[in-house]
Parts: structure tokens; sequence; C-alpha cells
């Protein structure tokens, strides 16, 4: 009897074992999953500056004018035709509501651009400028690009900002291509048109 007491409580340990190692398993596999969808996940978030709301409704029939915003830059690197790129994009999104869109040839300070805005005639500014763009080979690195840019839209019949946030975007840690901040902006312009048109 004594003997098989000792046989039925090694048998029993030994299946508890196992059943505390598939949990395991179980766990670090769904944590696994959630790391791997994270890394996999595009980052956007548009926070809206100080006294402004996040959400707006502008006119869609007016005229706007898109200023050329300075190439980004990260450290002391600066990205080629990143203001242009960014500028372009920013009018294809917007395309989709207006149809009166100017866009400055030149990076022009914002009071000139004001100007320039009203020689256009249109009703707003759009005056974006990159604070951060950084292009990291995420495919080797697991690093991913970023950027961050700070919109204003001015008024230009009321000679006031009616609308100021901030826009950042991350992109994802695990990938196989080779892309750039650029390819960021079409996801994030979205989502900031979005908010400003209804």
């Amino acid at each position: 009897m004594r003997t098989e007491y000792i046989v039925s409580r090694t048998v029993r340990i030994g299946y508890d074992i196992g059943e505390i190692v598939k949990k395991t398993l179980k766990i670090l596999f769904s944590i696994g999953i959630t790391f791997l969808m994270l890394s996999c996940t595009i980052t956007n978030i548009i926070k809206p500056n100080e006294n402004f709301s996040a959400e707006i409704n502008l006119d869609k029939n007016a005229g706007i004018f898109i200023a050329m915003p300075k190439n980004g830059m990260y450290g002391n690197t600066v990205y080629q035709n990143s203001g242009s790129v960014t500028q372009s994009t920013l009018q294809y999104v917007l395309e989709d509501y207006i149809k009166v869109i100017y866009l400055g040839a030149n990076y022009e300070q914002i009071e000139d651009a004001k100007n320039t805005a009203k020689s256009r005639n249109v009703k707003y500014l759009y005056y974006p400028t990159i604070t951060h763009w950084e292009d990291r080979a995420t495919a080797w690195s697991g690093i991913p690009d970023a950027l961050a840019i700070k919109m204003i839209i001015y008024d230009i019949e009321l000679d006031q900002t009616v609308y100021s946030a901030e826009l950042f975007a991350r992109g994802t840690s695990i990938t196989l291509s080779t892309g750039d901040p650029s390819d960021l902006l079409l996801d994030i312009f979205k989502q900031f048109a979005n908010k400003i048109y209804k």
C-alpha cells in the first residue's frame, strides 16, 4: 500500500507541474502576441494646444492656403523635401473636403504667409511646422520612425487663430520594409481633417 501511495503521489506532482508549465506558456504566448500587436501598430495622437477645442467645424466652401513648412530635422540632420512632402500630403487629404486650395512655393514666416493668403483671397491659412522628423532603420534596429507637426489654422477674415494642435505619429517597431516618417503623414492628416471638417 505504501508503494502504491508513493507512486500515485509522484504521478500527481508530475501532473501539477505539467499544468503549471502549460499555463505559464499560455501566459507568455499571450504577452508575446500582445507585444507583437503593439509593435506592429502605428500610434497617432492629436493634442490641441491650450485654449483650443479638440474639434471644430470649418467652412468647406472657403478657400485655403497651405504654407510650405521648413524641412524636418533630427539632431543635426536635415531631411530634404520633408517640408514639401508634408505640404503635398496635407493638400491631398484636404482635397476630399475643399475645392479651392493654394500652396506656398517656399517657406515663409507666419506673418508673410498671412499676407500671401490674403492675396489669394482665401479664408484660412494652414501653417504646419515640423517639430520632429525621426527617420530610423527600423527593419534592423527595431526603433520606429516618428514625427511631430504643430498645426495652426488662421482665419484671415477674422484675423485670429481658430485652431492649434500638436500632431504626433510613431510607426511600427517591427517591419521588413525601409520607410521614412513621410509614410506616417497620410493617416495622421486624415484623423486631423476629421476633427476640423464635419
